[in-house]
């Protein structure tokens, strides 16, 4: 399990800074793909979360809230859940958490902005 202490945000926001900027689709898809889709993909949207076309991650969940809040992490309900220490939380609910530089990532990505590149034609659902 991983821990996010006190030193998290210096670590990250080094490790963020060190890189080149986040790209959506080499960067961000592939965690959203690996850890997210089976319950918040195309076949599924448990939560009323969709991950896999702009037009749903940036709507309101059955909670009413966005998950993603372009430029604002603490708002960002889906960086709180994937980041949470605590087990009954956190997201994925099975299998391997993200790793600290998935989380990294996501945090950066969003701090930018949440850039995310058109959807193509818009497709009813």
């Amino acid at each position: 399990m991983y821990r996010f202490g006190p030193g998290f945000l210096l670590i990250a926001s080094s490790i963020a800074s060190a890189a080149e900027p986040i790209d959506f689709e080499r960067d961000v898809r592939p965690i959203f793909q690996a850890k997210c889709f089976e319950c918040h993909g195309p076949e599924k949207s448990q939560g009323g979360l969709r991950l896999d076309s702009s037009r749903f991650a940036f709507g309101p969940t059955d909670s009413g809230s966005p998950a993603l809040v372009p430029g604002k992490i603490d708002e960002s309900e889906l960086l709180r859940r994937v980041s949470s220490e605590d087990e009954s939380d956190r997201m994925p609910p099975e299998g391997d958490p993200l790793t600290l530089m998935q989380v990294t990532t996501l945090r950066s990505w969003i701090a930018a902005g949440a850039p995310w590149p058109a959807d193509g034609p818009e497709k009813k659902h």
